[in-house]
């Protein structure tokens, strides 16, 4: 990609309008704060500075420039993100596509003309009784528009047909999942045949695939277009483009399973919905959701395989740092049932007395037949639960409400119930810090000692010295130029000051200090690029004089000539042994040159 097109996009789109369109920011002094949308927390350490048009969060330590924001808040690719920014301020970038865009772009072509096939029969006297059937779900015409809803129609060929009027042959449309081949190779048919079809979009709108539901009864209910380059299930959450808006303005989503709950939510209000089609959400979905929203409500039929299987994989959602509430349907009811016979003030109430995930669990159990009373498989039930929890206040809170209620008020049964579950977590988190150093025996454990070696040889004083230097010379370019005045690039003893130090010396030769956030930008090393930018962040008031900087150019000085005397004795041993040196050694005149430099700085 042009370095000069890269550097405009880059100029073109402010940063702090860019990261505010995702989050909300808010003004401390010269830059802005928000809570950090990679990892959960309470106290705002995501920082982004207007002057420097750089983001850092203190507290995962990630950092970059507008096109790294992008690249990773809608994760996607360097070259995806660039493009995003770039229409964004209508900068048109010329290169050619390659083959995998270029499919890419042609299956959406075709998913396009489908979809305005499907929707114009849905609106013919064919679509009668699709029309019908969306009348009897209480579906307006505005909604059914709204979402594209369409009709395919009973005929082999009706599709077929019209994809080879405009020029799309049976193998691209099979490419797309539109078309089946027959066993024996002849002929092409439809895929989808006399079903209400819903066309399922990316989150940015684009037409990648299609789910069908059946209008008879001899075949399955819903299918869905099979995996394609551009459809994959496990990655698409149906109306998330439609719902963006809404999620972003009330910081949640409610997550539904099917695509008719989500669509009669829509239409009675809850334009934050999206559905997972069926499935149980994965750690590809929820990457999404975490972009726009911070709390995910759970609206899935209580005995449903897609609840079940939240529940056994509560752990992601932590992992996202998303908070998470499960709302209580009544037994037997989906979400489109509720707010079409209940009412839309009924599944209102059942938001606002929507559980915590961990909470919803434990009712769950106490509600189950193992969990009625107090027994020894109970108590293994209950201590698996209780492990899932990090905060101990929590987990004495669920224990108390368990043990009050198998204790049915008796108040030395609850403190005994409570010291056994107590006992029963001693023992569980034992068994898991052994099941944790078994698993680290082998090549985790030698990385892990040469990390810790690595760092144990770099003495604390002197990497701080060195990052206070390589902070000061990033922000400054007078002490830029003190700095590599007493200390050239080659003698920096971190990795960090290795890469930096040579970038800055560069940008001041070449007269390009004032674009010296644009070259850290473009550190390969992800870990060392937001390092870099987390010291461009940094106040500078441990460094205003000269004697400041000389300090700390001599703390790494002296321990760099502590290092060579240790590597120059180390040889003078070994030569000694074999009797291969003497008084007169040019090693031994190192050695007492280096030892009456250290006394001359002590």
């Amino acid at each position: 990609m042009d370095g000069e097109v890269i550097k405009e996009v880059r100029e073109r789109n402010d940063i702090v309008e860019v990261i505010s369109s995702y989050i909300t920011l808010k003004r401390v002094g010269k830059n802005y704060v928000a809570l950090c949308p990679f990892h959960q927390e309470k106290t705002p350490s995501f920082t982004v500075s207007p002057d420097k048009q750089l983001w850092h969060c203190f507290g995962c330590k990630l950092g970059g420039d507008v096109i790294g924001f992008v690249q990773r808040i809608e994760n996607i690719s360097f070259g995806e993100a660039l493009r995003k920014l770039a229409e964004r301020v209508g900068i048109r970038i010329h290169r050619e596509r390659s083959k995998e865009e270029a499919l890419r772009s042609r299956l959406i072509e075709i998913n396009q003309l489908a979809m305005h096939f499907y929707e114009r029969m849905l609106w013919s006297n064919a679509g009668e009784v699709a029309r019908a059937y969306l009348k009897a779900r209480g579906i307006s015409w505005e909604i059914a528009k709204k979402f594209h809803l369409g009709y395919a129609p009973a005929e082999w060929e009706a599709l077929s047909n019209y994809l080879r009027e405009h020029s799309i042959s049976p193998e691209e449309a099979v490419s797309a999942g539109l078309l089946v081949k027959t066993e024996t190779g002849d002929r092409y048919y439809d895929r989808f045949r006399d079903r209400l079809m819903f066309p399922i979009m990316s989150g940015s709108g684009e037409v990648i695939g299609f789910g069908g539901r059946t209008l008879s009864d001899n075949v399955a209910k819903y299918i869905n277009t099979p995996e394609t380059p551009i459809f994959q299930k496990r990655n698409v959450l149906y109306a998330l483009h439609i719902a963006t808006s809404a999620i972003k303005e009330t910081n949640s989503a409610i997550v539904v399973e099917g695509y008719m709950d989500a669509i009669a939510l829509h239409q009675f209000g809850f334009a934050n919905t999206v559905a997972t089609m069926g499935t149980a959400l994965t750690p590809q979905m929820l990457s999404q959701l975490r972009r726009y929203a911070q709390t995910i409500y759970l609206a899935f039929d209580a005995d449903s395989a897609g609840m079940n299987a939240m529940l056994r994989s509560s752990s992601l959602f932590k992992q996202e740092g998303l908070k998470v509430k499960v709302v209580s349907l009544p037994k037997g009811v989906d979400p489109d049932e509720c707010v079409r016979k209940l009412g839309v003030d009924v599944f209102k109430s059942l938001l606002e007395s929507s559980l915590e995930m961990f909470d919803y669990k434990v009712e769950c159990f106490l509600s189950s037949p193992d969990g009625e009373k107090a027994s020894s498989n109970a108590l293994r039930q209950l201590t698996a639960l209780l492990m899932e929890l990090d905060d101990p206040l929590e987990r004495e809170r669920a224990m108390q409400r368990v043990a009050m209620q198998w204790a049915e008020g008796d108040g030395g049964r609850v403190i005994q119930l409570i010291e056994a579950m107590r006992s029963a977590l001693k023992r569980a988190e034992a068994r898991k810090q052994i099941d944790r150093r078994e698993t680290h025996k082998t090549g985790d454990i030698v990385e892990q000692t040469i990390i810790d070696h690595t760092k144990s040889a770099l003495p604390k004083g002197v990497v701080q010295a060195e990052r206070e230097l390589l902070a000061a010379m990033l922000q400054d370019e007078r002490v830029a130029r003190i700095v590599l005045e007493l200390l050239p690039p080659q003698e920096f003893i971190t990795d960090l000051g290795r890469q930096i130090a040579p970038i800055v010396a560069a940008c001041i030769e070449n007269n390009e200090f004032r674009n010296i956030s644009h070259y850290i930008s473009e550190l390969q090393d992800e870990r060392l690029r937001s390092e870099a930018c987390g010291l461009m962040m940094i106040e500078l008031n441990f460094i205003s004089s000269k004697e400041a900087i000389e300090g700390r150019v001599q703390t790494i000085r002296r321990f760099k000539r502590k290092q060579q005397l240790k590597t120059l004795r180390e040889i003078i041993l070994k030569k000694a042994a074999s009797g291969a040196i003497d008084s007169s050694s040019q090693e031994v005149k190192e050695l007492l040159k280096l030892e009456r430099e250290l006394r001359s700085t002590t």
